[in-house]
């Protein structure tokens, strides 16, 4: 009998584990044929064989990423449905989840040894059913409860989104200007709606000439080659939002995506800000 074991883990352990289990398998479906019926011995070689393959595949998988593939899925699938048997059950404890689990699968082998099959049908049956109107009854006193406080999820967050939709309709956008735009080909009409944008109001006769115009422009502008939200640089034309009191300037879409994330139930309690600065976007 061969087995190998590594303290520090890895490939090796497997392989010795894989070793170790078809080493094991021939002697012990032989001892268990021994004391099987003649149409068992079949049922035994077939079983044998099969758990043969697995590991025959888990071992020549296991440095593919393969397996990582099926067992992510599975893992996702377990975590989903422990999930979703704590709503209805109302246990959180993992524990007592699983001491229920445990109860359950004893119970229903013991019912299986001296009861019939539809018994245990019908009792699987009304257990779903119980399980099914305890659920229901614990969403509804949840709904009321969210009610109590304001309304349910939904008309929370569309509540939010409402708001938000309408701080970012406020919100003053102008197509993308180069430095290089700025001073050569925007005019004077164009420059001074970046200033009122920004909120720097001009003064009656502080700017007499272009160059004071365009000077006063790239002082009040955060002026940035790309946009920090989607990390691509602006080309000429792109419509950005401006941010009124921090005066960033953001890709239309992005700024409006990053909003709505505000709608969320970890965030909704705080107002849409900046991403640079977490400057309040209203």
């Amino acid at each position: 009998m061969l087995f190998v074991w590594t303290s520090d883990g890895g490939p090796l352990q497997h392989v010795g584990l894989a070793l170790f289990l078809v080493q094991l398998m021939p002697p012990f479906l032989t001892a268990m044929s021994a004391h099987l019926p003649l149409p068992g011995v079949p049922i035994t070689a077939v079983v044998g064989s099969m758990l043969i393959l697995a590991l025959t595949a888990l071992f020549f998988c296991w440095g593919t990423g393969a397996v990582s593939q099926l067992v992510e899925p599975a893992t996702q699938f377990v975590v989903e449905a422990t999930g979703a048997l704590r709503h209805t059950t109302g246990i959180s404890s993992n524990g007592r989840l699983a001491l229920l689990l445990g109860s359950m699968v004893v119970g229903f082998s013991v019912l299986l040894l001296f009861t019939n099959a539809y018994l245990i049908s019908s009792l699987f049956h009304i257990i779903g059913v119980c399980l099914i109107l305890r659920a229901h009854l614990r969403r509804g006193l949840g709904d009321r409860n969210v009610r109590g406080a304001g309304g349910t999820e939904s008309e929370c967050q569309e509540a939010k989104m409402e708001e938000i939709v309408n701080i970012i309709q406020k919100m003053p956008v102008e197509e993308f200007l180069s430095e290089e735009s700025l001073l050569e080909k925007c005019s004077i009409s164009r420059l001074k709606k970046m200033l009122e944008v920004r909120r720097q109001p001009m003064t009656e006769g502080s700017c007499l000439e272009r160059q004071d115009l365009v000077d006063a422009v790239n002082k009040s502008r955060n002026y940035s080659d790309s946009c920090v939200i989607c990390c691509e640089e602006y080309r000429e034309g792109d419509p950005l939002r401006i941010l009124p009191r921090c005066r960033h300037e953001f890709h239309l879409e992005c700024l409006d995506q990053w909003a709505y994330t505000f709608a969320n139930r970890s965030k909704r309690q705080r107002q849409p800000s900046c991403p640079l600065y977490n400057e309040a976007l209203k």
